[in-house]
């Protein structure tokens, strides 16, 4: 793991295994079809469709947990942030699909909770060639990924 600390707590960077990742690689596959939409405050036209991970999510949580317990131990106290008046187990949410085609972007949004991660699958281009094909944007974020928390 990649650890990059932050100004109060900070981030792990993890590879999946690599029998998850064909797992969701092979349910992405149909998951535009079968799996059911997720429709948030975001859902509009331009914003990537969501669908649910189902089938892969057997294999998925114990790699999230597992992830977590490790930026438990790296980065203490963030799951005691006297939030609760009493201790209560973690759940995950149902994680999600981004179908997102080029050109597409998640505007900033909150997620509840304590936790959050992303997991990128099939990264269609390489960053520089989008900077180097619209050199208006050269060195610009517009289109990297962007987390922000207080």
């Amino acid at each position: 793991m990649q650890i990059e600390n932050l100004a109060n707590f900070g981030v792990l960077k993890s590879k999946l295994p690599e029998q998850l990742k064909q797992s969701l690689l092979e349910e992405s596959k149909t998951a535009e079809i079968e799996n059911e939409e997720l429709i948030t405050s975001l859902t509009d036209r331009g914003v990537p469709e969501h669908r649910y991970v189902e089938k892969s999510l057997p294999e998925l949580v114990p790699f999230v947990f597992g992830v977590k317990e490790q930026y438990d131990k790296t980065f203490p106290d963030l799951g005691n942030t006297g939030i609760l008046t009493e201790a209560c187990d973690y759940v995950m949410a149902t994680p999600w699909f981004n179908f997102q085609k080029k050109g597409e972007f998640l505007p900033q949004h909150t997620h509840d909770g304590i936790y959050s991660y992303n997991i990128w699958l099939k990264i269609p281009y390489n960053i520089e060639d989008e900077y180097s094909k619209n050199p208006k944007h050269s060195g610009n974020t517009i289109s990297s990924f962007q987390f922000t928390y207080l």
